[in-house]
């Protein structure tokens, strides 16, 4: 599946929107870490980040080729992953470093 260059700054958008939780991620977890016996907190908030941004990401890929292709089947899901996969890879180095800043240890 190719992703445009329209989908790309959709991604982007998506991907600044789950960063922009990192804070929040680190309120819900730093309390209960003990209790959960999280023994890395920045590698289990990278881990809510691609769940969020991976869920949120398909969602849109999918909408946008189904409105602009009404043939579409969804079966092509493991197509639409695996392109939101390859962004998400392209970037993990941005998203590390925003976990660095807002890491609370």
């Amino acid at each position: 599946m190719e992703i445009t260059e329209e989908d790309r700054k959709e991604l982007e958008t998506i991907l600044d929107i789950v960063i922009n939780q990192i804070p929040n991620y680190f309120n819900l977890i730093n309390p209960s870490s003990d209790d959960w016996k999280i023994n890395n907190v920045d590698d289990f908030v990278f881990g809510m980040i691609f769940n969020s941004f991976i869920g949120k990401s398909t969602e849109y890929l999918k909408n946008n080729i189904l409105d602009n292709d009404k043939k579409a089947k969804l079966e092509y899901n493991l197509e639409y992953f695996e392109a939101t996969i390859n962004f998400f890879n392209e970037n993990v180095p941005k998203i590390r470093q925003s976990i660095t800043v807002n890491s609370n240890h």
